[in-house]
């Protein structure tokens, strides 16, 4: 969370912030599996509180990260976004004021180096444990953009026009999840 206003995504209109709410957090977790001393595959899974993940954040952690962490495949750096509609911008589509609210390339430079601190922390923290993955479903979201018979989409497009031709995209409601758990077996809850 950057200590000055910015500019906050995700929506057609630019809007500057005015404080914090709650805190913009990045989580990373580290796995390595293992075949006695031989790596057998490795990745970094890091989720953090952003409308989406824009090009000019990849490239450079992934760069600081083969250097910091010569140990770590950084091609397996997988970055993930909340899509939260109040984070800062990382990407020149607003019209933000030339003064008192940064830019964002300076969000994104600030971004980067937070984000190699929490990355390197998790990876030079990572002790023996397991991993495995659940599917369920809940629906939680749905797709807003009305498609028309001349090719158009509108976000928030009526529905109920004669050249209504359907929603632009299908929809996802899984809701894939990884359990992970200290050296040995996962322990029942209390």
């Amino acid at each position: 969370t950057p200590d000055q206003p910015v500019a906050l995504a995700g929506q057609f209109h630019t809007r500057i912030s005015k404080g914090v709410d709650n805190p913009v957090t990045a989580t990373a977790v580290a796995i390595e599996s293992r075949s006695g001393d031989q790596v057998v595959d490795q990745a970094i899974l890091v989720s953090h509180d952003l409308v989406m993940v824009s090009a000019g954040v990849l490239p450079p952690l992934r760069e600081r990260l083969g250097k910091k962490l010569p140990d770590f495949d950084a091609r397996k750096l997988v970055l993930t976004a909340t899509h939260t509609h109040t984070a800062p911008v990382t990407y020149d589509f607003y019209k933000i004021p030339e003064t008192g609210v940064m830019t964002p390339q300076e969000y994104v430079a600030f971004l980067v180096d937070r984000l190699e601190e929490v990355i390197v922390n998790a990876w030079k923290q990572r002790k023996p444990g397991g991993v495995a993955w659940g599917l369920g479903h809940a629906v939680v979201g749905h797709n807003r953009r009305s498609v028309y018979a001349n090719g158009t989409a509108q976000m928030y497009g009526s529905t109920n026009k004669p050249d209504f031709r359907g929603l632009e995209a299908c929809e996802d409601h899984a809701l894939e999840i990884l359990f992970f758990w200290n050296q040995g077996q996962p322990q029942p809850l209390a």
